[in-house]
């Protein structure tokens, strides 16, 4: 099993020793797509849900989200992340497309962990 970074040679877990590697600039970027029908785009446009501005909620939820990460994913490293953005297109009819980007200067990176 050695040849899986997260296992020991006798297959026990480990966090990978990342000591010796260099700080180097690293980023990741991940997207999807929410379908909707067309009038749930329109409020959330107009900005006339009854929940407030959900583009902002979702903004602020994925940048909590990458501030959690190593509460979340088992053996990941902690980072101190430089920036994460959230972006949304909302060009379609019913549908949003939404891109994270996150950045930091480490030993391992947000496009590891």
């Amino acid at each position: 099993m050695s040849e899986l970074t997260h296992f020991d040679a006798q297959g026990r877990s480990r966090m990978v020793d990342v000591g010796d590697k260099p700080v180097t600039a690293r980023m990741a970027r991940a997207s999807g797509l929410v379908v909707m029908a067309a009038e749930t785009l329109q409020l959330i446009r107009q900005g006339g849900h009854a929940k407030g501005n959900v583009l902002e909620v979702a903004r602020l939820g994925g940048i909590m989200a990458a501030k959690q990460t190593q509460n979340l994913i088992p053996l990941c490293h902690s980072l101190a992340l430089d920036a994460v953005t959230i972006e949304f297109d909302l060009s379609h009819d019913q549908t949003i497309n939404i891109e994270a980007t996150a950045r930091v200067e480490a030993k391992t990176g947000v496009e590891m962990e």
